[in-house]
């Protein structure tokens, strides 16, 4: 995504970038803004982010995906489940919520308060190497700890 966070700017794509890539062309393809899912394409939603506003990202199922194939976490959503794009904090910082977590990451409630995480399937555990994939929760749901 370029950035714009995937908006097409021609006087800066012209002048800085050459033109734009064909994902930044693309209107409603994943990180475009919205203001609702009809602007997104037919298997992305209109959501909103707390780091980019409400753009298009893709459908999941939160049931059976516990990460998307762009590393994203499919994250339940009230409307239907996202590959959420990610928000600011960082594994490890402080956080209330998954959707304040970078790309790839959930806050984890633990003893000592909330913690962005990095998210696994316990299905296909792969974590850093000397951390493991603990449950967080249902049959496919971890973080690396």
């Amino acid at each position: 995504m370029g950035a714009f966070s995937g908006a097409c700017l021609v006087l800066a794509s012209i002048l800085f970038f050459g033109g734009c890539s064909d994902e930044e062309a693309r209107t409603g393809a994943i990180g475009h803004a919205c203001l609702n899912s009809s602007e997104c394409e037919p298997e992305n939603e209109c959501f909103p982010s707390r780091a980019m506003g409400e753009v298009c990202m893709l459908r999941c199922d939160a049931n059976a995906d516990r990460l998307c194939e762009g590393g994203e976490v499919c994250l339940d959503a009230a409307g239907g489940d996202i590959c959420y794009l990610g928000g600011t904090l960082m594994e490890g910082e402080t956080c209330a919520a998954s959707d304040e977590c970078v790309l790839g990451n959930v806050c984890v409630s633990q003893g000592d308060g909330s913690r962005c995480e990095r998210a696994c399937d316990l299905r296909d555990p792969i974590c850093p190497e000397g951390e493991s994939c603990m449950a967080l929760g249902g049959e496919i749901r971890g973080f690396c700890q």
